[in-house]
């Protein structure tokens, strides 16, 4: 009897530890938090083993660079599937916290840790789809020159700071769609 009794307490007390003991692994999660990415909409985390949090709705916590934060709802699934709502491109760090004791391991009933996961999102490089005169032709008069991207940018400075063959250029201009910038001098380049 004594056996068992020494038993059922040693039972008991490594219950009672698994119930106080917190995770905080992942077998994957993707976007990756170790690679820049051009943008968040959906984040997947697989998680090492079964997740539960009963038949409630948990809520998350994503922060944008500029600190607003947006709470997410997720239900009970793993893999875990986050859908953010809106998909995100400007550049800087977005932030993804799971609150702890948000999820319980279905096997030793443990529940996880604070879980706070990184993405940093760079916008995709800059193409400049085509250029006007074509460049490596001949041509009697450059005095415009027009500059076609495949996404909107912007003017920083002013045209004081572009010259041409040694040439301060008259102006830079850019269309209202961002996406065109025309070079223009009364000289000739």
């Amino acid at each position: 009897m004594k056996k068992l009794f020494t038993l059922l307490i040693a039972f008991m007390l490594a219950l009672s530890f698994n119930a106080m003991a917190q995770w905080n692994t992942y077998k994957s999660i993707d976007p990756s938090v170790n690679n820049p990415v051009n943008q968040l909409k959906v984040i997947t985390i697989d998680f090492d083993h079964g997740i539960g949090f009963g038949t409630a709705k948990k809520t998350l916590n994503f922060t944008t660079p500029d600190g607003k934060t947006k709470e997410i709802t997720v239900t009970d699934q793993n893999p875990l599937i986050i859908d953010l709502g809106d998909t995100y491109t400007k550049p800087g760090i977005y932030t993804l916290s799971i609150p702890k004791d948000t999820f319980e391991d279905q096997v030793a009933r443990t529940k996880n840790a604070q879980m706070t996961f990184k993405w940093s999102v760079v916008p995709p490089p800059l193409e400049i789809r085509t250029v006007t005169p074509t460049p490596n032709t001949t041509v009697q008069d450059l005095s415009t020159i027009t500059i076609s991207f495949d996404a909107p940018v912007e003017i920083y400075g002013s045209s004081k700071n572009v010259t041409l063959g040694g040439q301060q250029v008259d102006a830079v201009t850019m269309s209202d769609d961002g996406l065109t910038a025309t070079i223009t001098s009364s000289k000739a380049f």
